[in-house]
């Protein structure tokens, strides 16, 4: 295991043990990855608007130590240019594992995806955090590691 990984995870997990557990479906990181897995099976179904649900307007979303992603207008563009570049994308719900404690929420998740032309469907394990502000999700901090490129 990686232990940069092992170095970043460990002490938050450590507190999380003694947190109760969610069902995982009723908190706005889950909600969101719900709406999020109809939009990108729809044409114009990332919109603005549908991200403001869920997002501040300058949230940003970093991804293996980079921000990939920041303010919900420029997640329109960054998400329609995934959904034009794949055959199919799907965040499995439910998580792993999730846990909230007050304005943090964790997850360990699969995201299983196909590029545009693919034959195979790559799986990846996502694992992070998301932080709060006003019951909306303000940064989300993931680390994305690849474990399959195809499903068998």
């Amino acid at each position: 295991m990686n232990k940069l990984f092992i170095a970043l995870f460990t002490p938050m997990l450590l507190s999380l043990g003694s947190l109760q557990a969610q069902s995982g479906q009723n908190n706005v990181l889950v909600n969101m990855f719900d709406w999020w897995n109809t939009a990108i099976q729809i044409d114009g179904g990332f919109t603005e608007e549908g991200f403001s649900r869920y997002f501040t307007n300058d949230a940003a979303i970093n991804v293996n130590g980079k921000t990939a992603v920041q303010g919900v207008g420029n997640m329109v563009t960054h998400f329609r240019k995934i959904q034009k570049n794949t055959d199919y994308v799907e965040i499995v719900l439910p998580f792993e594992k999730g846990f909230q404690s007050g304005n943090n929420i964790f997850t360990h998740h699969i995201i299983k995806a196909r590029e545009t032309g693919a034959v195979d469907t790559s799986v990846s394990h996502v694992m992070g955090y998301a932080v709060l502000q006003n019951g909306k999700i303000a940064n989300i901090y993931f680390l994305d590691v690849a474990i399959s490129n195809s499903l068998e």
